[in-house]
């Protein structure tokens, strides 16, 4: 950690706080503005307002009224959301003047999902009720209403009750479809306004969420450097550059943030919020979602598919966000010299699955799906020999890339472990199994190009995944 720190001539005993003022100044500074990048694109941040603070309520009406939202809102929460701060914001509301709906998900059983079907359903309540919504809740219940919004043609407002993700101001919204988790494009917020006292009260095990999703960006902007070389697809450099001061501050304050120290989760929301709008900025979730969520939706649909309950989506995205990084440091100590073209293109012609072994391994809806999905980067190999020779006599350039961004994989896993996150899927109940399955079949599931098809390209991403699990390579539990 020391020499990293070091390295960035930060110094030890460094408290995060002018961290946290720069990344307040990053936030707003974009809000609500269009802008020519140094990439060559004109971007633009829909969100012109995001606030955490005591009185947010009354910031959240200031605003409708400024913009002229309109005298309908609906209301959608959870049971537990609608408890802490969707009653007393709906009666606010009714108070200020606005007819205000309720919509309350209650999900008995299991967890409420997010499901593509129910947001498509919730659109058209919100069509004939509202002129503008309002999401109460965290990740499940943003989702679900941004697309909502975005299908209905109306404004929403999100009102947050944990600094657990990213998603809040971002572009998109991950839904399942047919069992598939997948990224949909939507439009962000108008606005985000969190009560700072309803985020610190927020059960720990969402904060630790929070940090878990946040420390991904540190890896997930070096799959999509790598994608642009590779695959040659667009990629611009500001999003990495938001998330400099951002890792800093998750290095400085994690225990901060697992004790609910008020500064400390406002600077966790702020970091968040950041990765949410360089979503918008990339026009897609590449520089926030990488091969470590690719796992982790993978674990999701394994257990989904087997009537358990999942695990928060967060934290086993912060040990992915490990095993990731561990990985690129194999890559980093990989002697390419010693690889031969027509030994990678019989391991690639080996992982050239049938439609029939996806329909077995995923079922057949989930199967078609991931299908689908996978033969979009699976060329032939006239195609694919090309990209394997440009890794192979580009390498120096691709490991220095890798090699100039990347986090120590032991530094991430300290974050996690000074904050009491889990640093071991096995402390999630997950089986060797299906950990082995996700290193390796995870990649299927979007046509994303990751650290994990770049370990599949070169050959060492069966070997990675049999020493991970006999434990030669070190994570702690």
């Amino acid at each position: 950690m020391q020499n990293w720190l070091n390295n960035r001539f930060i110094p030890m005993d460094y408290p995060g706080r002018t961290l946290y003022s720069s990344m307040e100044y990053k936030l707003k500074k974009m809000l609500g503005k269009k802008f020519r990048c140094k990439c060559g694109r004109v971007h633009f941040v829909p969100t012109k307002e995001i606030y955490a603070g005591l009185n947010a309520k009354e910031r959240l009406v200031r605003f409708i009224l400024k913009e002229g939202l309109g005298a309908n809102a609906l209301i959608v929460s959870d049971q537990n959301t609608f408890a802490a701060a969707g009653e007393s914001l709906s009666e606010y509301l009714a108070e200020n003047g606005f007819k205000t709906g309720i919509e309350i998900f209650v999900s008995r059983k299991e967890k409420l999902k997010a499901e593509k079907e129910l947001a498509l359903s919730l659109a058209k309540r919100l069509k004939k009720r509202a002129d503008f919504a309002v999401a109460v809740g965290s990740g499940t219940i943003n989702d679900l209403v941004k697309y909502a919004a975005t299908v209905a043609g109306i404004p929403y407002i999100s009102y947050p009750t944990a600094a657990s993700m990213n998603g809040y101001p971002s572009s998109v919204s991950a839904l399942s479809c047919r069992g598939i988790k997948k990224t949909l494009p939507a439009n962000p917020p108008v606005a985000v306004f969190a009560d700072s006292r309803i985020l610190c009260s927020a059960p720990k095990e969402m904060r630790l969420a929070g940090l878990g999703d946040g420390i991904s960006k540190s890896v997930c902007n070096i799959d999509w450097a790598i994608s642009r070389l590779v695959k040659k697809e667009y990629f611009c450099a500001l999003p990495g550059s938001l998330m400099k001061d951002v890792m800093e501050f998750y290095i400085r304050n994690a225990k901060r943030i697992a004790s609910g120290n008020p500064q400390a989760i406002k600077g966790l929301f702020t970091c968040l919020n950041l990765a949410g709008i360089s979503m918008v900025i990339a026009g897609s979730s590449a520089p926030a979602s990488g091969g470590e969520h690719l796992i982790s939706h993978f674990l999701d649909m394994m257990n989904s598919k087997r009537g358990r309950e999942l695990n928060l989506h967060g934290v086993q995205v912060g040990i992915a966000t490990v095993l990731t990084a561990k990985l690129y440091e194999e890559l980093l100590n990989l002697d390419i010299s010693r690889l031969s073209i027509e030994k990678l293109k019989k391991h690639y012609l080996r992982g050239n699955l049938p439609r029939k072994w996806f329909y077995k391994f995923y079922g057949r809806e989930m199967g078609g799906e991931v299908y689908r999905e996978f033969i979009k980067k699976y060329p032939a190999w006239s195609g694919k020999e090309k990209e394997i020779l440009f890794i192979l006599k580009n390498w120096s350039r691709i490991r220095q890339s890798i090699k100039n961004a990347l986090i120590p994989g032991s530094l991430l896993e300290k974050i996690l472990q000074d904050a009491g996150h889990p640093v071991s899927f096995s402390r999630l109940g997950i089986s060797q199994k299906d950990l082995k399955d996700a290193l390796l079949h995870a990649r299927e599931l979007r046509a994303r190009y990751t650290v994990l098809d770049l370990a599949f390209d070169l050959g060492i991403l069966e070997d990675f995944a049999d020493r991970y699990l006999r434990n030669r390579i070190k994570l702690r539990g």
